[in-house]
């Protein structure tokens, strides 16, 4: 994820200040703090756990 996302990864974006880009520097700012990222993965990890007890 980070080869690609993170600051001086592989994805560029056409329109610097685009949604997208805005959302690239929150994405950018999470992979650089690794706690937040972790928690980030919670998060995710048990909505996908929840949602699959669900259905």
């Amino acid at each position: 994820m980070a080869e690609k996302y993170a600051e001086g990864g592989y994805l560029k974006l056409w329109i610097p200040e685009s949604p997208n880009a805005e959302r690239l520097r929150e994405l950018r700012s999470v992979i650089a703090d690794r706690a937040k990222l972790r928690e980030w993965f919670e998060e995710a990890w048990a909505s996908e756990n929840s949602a699959r007890k669900a259905g």
